[in-house]
């Protein structure tokens, strides 16, 4: 019995490092993939930033272009990462309390990344608290739920196909 535990807590183990691994690389590739895209509005476009219009950070013309599309980079992104991580792990067989438990996993290691990279460590594109969770309001929460439905979207795409190729 004693090996069936250690077995155990060594898959458990195996797969929330497997799990995190996959949640890192997809929120470096969130992070990077927004942030270009910014950058690359403001550029294209010629836009001035807030540090030249001496303007806060939210209402650089850049970053509020940017942020519909930011939420569809979520949402592209933590879905082809929730396909990634299951197809590596179990070859797509998710179950929707499966999808569901990771998808929450992944939201709050996101949440605290978040709070750690781009609220308490002061860089260039750091934001206030209240600027990130009350003025960065609706897209935020877009941005958080996108990580929900990205595993929830994977799961009816894989239902779908299987309806589809029993048809």
């Amino acid at each position: 019995m004693d090996i069936s535990k250690n077995v155990s807590k060594a898959n458990l183990k195996q797969n929330v490092l497997t799990t995190m691994g996959y949640f890192l690389v997809a929120y470096i590739v969130v992070t990077i993939l927004a942030t270009a895209f910014a950058f690359t509005l403001i550029w294209a476009l010629k836009l001035p930033t807030a540090a030249e219009l001496g303007i806060s950070k939210m209402k650089d013309p850049g970053f509020l272009l940017s942020r519909p599309y930011i939420v569809v980079i979520n949402l592209l992104c933590w879905t082809i990462f929730a396909a990634l991580y299951d197809r590596k792990r179990r070859g797509g067989a998710v179950s929707l309390l499966e999808a569901l438990s990771i998808a929450l996993l992944w939201l709050v290691s996101a949440m605290v990344l978040d709070l750690v990279f781009f609220v308490i460590i002061q860089t260039p594109l750091s934001l206030t608290a209240h600027e990130f969770y009350i003025d960065y309001q609706p897209w935020i929460t877009l941005a958080y739920v996108s990580i929900l439905a990205g595993h929830v979207i994977y799961y009816v795409l894989c239902r779908f196909r299987k309806q589809k190729l029993r048809s």
